[in-house]
């Protein structure tokens, strides 16, 4: 798969913490901050004229041991005031939430040069 980027532009992904949720604690709120390079982001003029904007979709995909899984779509948004970066990280906060089961979870992001960014993750409870 020639899409796929190279391992030095993936993303960073760094669990921040759990919550259990829903009836019986069967759920579970996954804090998380996804790095993504800034050279993969396309920064446009915002709506308001404040400054610039960024936005990326983000596929999450949570696959647990019996084979049970979870898609989730969103959306990563970043606003910023002068010109854009050349290097380093966006950093992304988001919340997830999942089942309250061991699962690996992967995430994905689109590129501006349409690569496809990566990273996961292993829940264990």
């Amino acid at each position: 798969i020639d899409r796929l980027a190279p391992e030095d532009k993936r993303l960073v992904v760094q669990v921040e913490g759990t919550k259990e949720t829903g009836k019986r604690n069967r759920e579970v709120e996954v804090a998380v901050t996804l790095g993504v390079p800034v050279e993969a982001l396309s920064f446009s003029a915002a709506p308001d004229g404040a400054g610039l904007l960024a936005e990326v979709p983000l596929a999450i995909l949570a696959l647990d041991r019996e084979g049970g899984r979870s898609e989730i779509a969103s959306r990563l948004r970043v606003a910023i005031q002068g010109a854009p970066p050349t290097q380093g990280l966006a950093r992304f906060h988001t919340t997830v939430k999942l089942r309250r089961v061991s699962q690996r979870v992967v995430f994905t992001v689109q590129s501006a040069d349409g690569r496809y960014l990566w990273a996961e993750t292993e829940l264990t409870f």
